[in-house]
């Protein structure tokens, strides 16, 4: 894993976190009950502390030869649950090096890798630790992953609902790494200026509001489903990551929708043949609102939509409780939601 940034590289391949595709979205949310940020606690001991180095070396060797395994594993997968367990075994392995090694330069390395995979996991609070960790103790200077421990760090804040250390970090990597890759400078830019959007968004607060008609002329506004959990979902049929999450939210809604759980499409297709032949084909029995303007749908453009899928959860006062949950991670916030 050293000299090299596997996880980072993984996540983006698998559209995971895919801060530079166009159509996926790094992930901010909080954590429903179920998929609590649970494990070994982090090793937060100094570089230095006595541990063996030929002890640590084999076992940095051998564990990064679990994980190239298991990296090829999470892109043969064929769908979310697969990676996200995939995700999860990693996870593990990380975590007990760490407490294995703890104090070791192996340990502080892997500390990056770490903070990837709880981020993509949803664990901003473990993955905060984890970067935290790698910034402190990198004996090496590797910019690169500098700057992205920085870069994820912010959006960790996000999730959490810490906006002025969010963009604290921003700012760090615009100071100090501004020339270690131009996406990442751009991507930081452009998380700058949404910024006041992200607070109007935040976990607690309530929707933006808005009013508009559905495909099939019924009129959309958030405050219209109150009493009722309410899931706005922004999509569109050309974006993989959206249709290989469809299977998910249809057994979510099949399952909860007589229970109290809607949802509400924000479909950003071009073309509305695309639209009405995927609905008819996987049976969406929900409402979706479509106007052809592709990302400059008038919801997505209100919401500050920049990439797909993207996901409020709403409870039943009408706040915003979870944002781009995936997986298992739905089900799990639906159902407590409902049982509110």
């Amino acid at each position: 894993m050293k000299n090299r940034i596997g996880i980072l590289t993984l996540i983006l391949a698998i559209a995971f976190i895919a801060v530079i595709a166009a159509v996926t979205m790094s992930t901010r949310s909080s954590v429903p009950d179920g998929s609590a940020e649970t494990g070994t606690a982090v090793a937060a001991a100094s570089v230095g502390e006595a541990v063996s180095d030929g002890a640590a070396e084999d076992a940095y060797q051998t564990l990064t030869g679990k994980m190239k395994e298991l990296e090829d594993q999470a892109r043969a997968a064929r769908s979310m649950d697969e990676r996200l367990d995939v995700l999860q075994q990693m996870e593990v392995l990380l975590s007990e090096f760490i407490d294995q090694y703890a104090g070791s330069p192996q340990a502080a390395e892997v500390s990056f890798e770490a903070g990837m995979v709880s981020f993509s996991l949803q664990k901003p609070k473990r993955a905060i630790r984890y970067l935290e960790s790698y910034l402190q103790n990198a004996i090496e200077p590797e910019r690169d992953k500098q700057a992205y421990s920085h870069y994820y760090l912010a959006e960790a804040y996000k999730q959490i609902g810490e906006y002025e250390d969010a963009e604290a970090e921003y700012k760090t990597i615009l100071d100090t790494y501004p020339n270690v890759d131009q996406r990442l400078t751009d991507m930081v830019q452009q998380q700058l200026a949404m910024m006041e959007g992200e607070r109007r968004l935040k976990v607690g607060s309530p929707p933006i509001d808005f009013e508009v008609t559905s495909i099939n002329g019924m009129k959309l506004s958030p405050d219209d489903f109150k009493g009722r959990v309410l899931l706005l979902d922004f999509w569109a049929t050309w974006c993989a990551p959206c249709r290989q999450e469809m299977p998910n939210v249809i057994k979510v809604y099949d399952k909860y929708n007589e229970k109290g759980f809607e949802i509400v499409g924000i479909s950003l297709d071009r073309s509305r043949d695309a639209l009405d032949e995927y609905i008819e084909k996987y049976k969406l029995r929900w409402p979706q609102y479509y106007d052809g303007k592709f990302w400059q749908n008038e919801v997505a453009t209100l919401y500050g939509i920049k990439s797909i899928p993207a996901t409020y959860l709403i409870d039943k006062k009408g706040n915003i409780r979870y944002k781009s949950l995936r997986g298992n991670q739905l089900e799990v916030a639906v159902k407590k939601l409902l049982a509110e």
